[in-house]
């Protein structure tokens, strides 16, 4: 993909001269501290600064996420790590700092010339950009993750869903109405979506291609968020279970409308 040789370049040219290095290596350093604060800032504006309208408020209690690591909020578990994009980050700049100690502190046993150490880092840069450029499914880590649209935690591996968007980052709903709402309301949402996934109800935890799964609504098959749809990834499952529970199967496209509308018609 074109970001990985990108960012190859980038960080290949600095390495020619032992002073541009060292001047890109502090500015990375700097700009990754700016921008560490600057999340830190927005995490506490958000956890202290609420809505006149929220529906949960405790005088004197804050809903401040975490920073990194787990966090119990009232009956939310909030768990903030590392995504694979720090990599990113965190290769090169150990590795532009192994060059600079090599060129500034260990002259006269140098190990590695300029090219030498422009070939190291630009390898790093690359290995650390190409799973940050991947596009495939991540795992929903049920009973951790959030809802991207509701934000609750998602709890019933039957109903999980899942966006993987063109640069690999991936959005988990804890039902298929959350992810329809949310692609729907969220402007470019439908171009930016490389995978549309929901859940094998057959198989829980398994997830499919949404556009060609069948989608049973049965208001005796209750979803999370109470429109009722249910995925099975053969039509053959769906009319089994339909011949059980009653209701309507519907296509991907339906579904969508469905969740426009708001609709429960059985």
């Amino acid at each position: 993909m074109w970001c990985t040789p990108l960012c190859s370049w980038a960080c290949w040219w600095p390495c020619s001269n032992k002073w541009l290095l060292a001047g890109w290596l502090g500015l990375l350093a700097v700009a990754g501290a700016v921008g560490l604060l600057d999340f830190y800032l927005w995490l506490r504006e958000f956890g202290t600064n609420l809505d006149p309208a929220a529906p949960i408020k405790i005088p004197g209690m804050t809903y401040i996420p975490p920073f990194i690591g787990p966090k119990q909020l009232l009956n939310f578990h909030a768990l903030s790590l590392p995504a694979m994009g720090s990599l990113g980050v965190a290769i090169p700049m150990a590795l532009a700092g192994f060059a600079v100690y090599l060129d500034f502190f260990r002259k006269k046993r140098r190990i590695l010339n300029s090219r030498q150490m422009a070939y190291m880092l630009g390898i790093g840069v690359t290995l650390a950009c190409l799973p940050g450029c991947s596009v495939e499914p991540q795992p929903i880590a049920y009973g951790q993750a959030g809802c991207e649209h509701c934000k609750m935690t998602i709890t019933d591996p039957r109903y999980g869903a899942e966006i993987v968007t063109t640069t690999g980052k991936a959005f988990f709903f804890d039902s298929i109405e959350c992810m329809a709402a949310y692609l729907q309301e969220q402007e470019g949402m439908l171009e930016k979506a490389q995978l549309l996934l929901v859940t094998d109800f057959k198989n829980p935890q398994t997830l499919i291609d949404a556009n060609t799964a069948t989608y049973l609504q049965s208001e005796q098959l209750p979803s999370p968020m109470g429109l009722y749809l249910t995925a099975l990834a053969e039509g053959g499952a769906a009319e089994e279970l339909q011949a059980t529970y009653a209701g309507r199967t519907l296509s991907w496209s339906e579904v969508l409308q469905a969740v426009r509308s708001h609709e429960t018609a059985f």
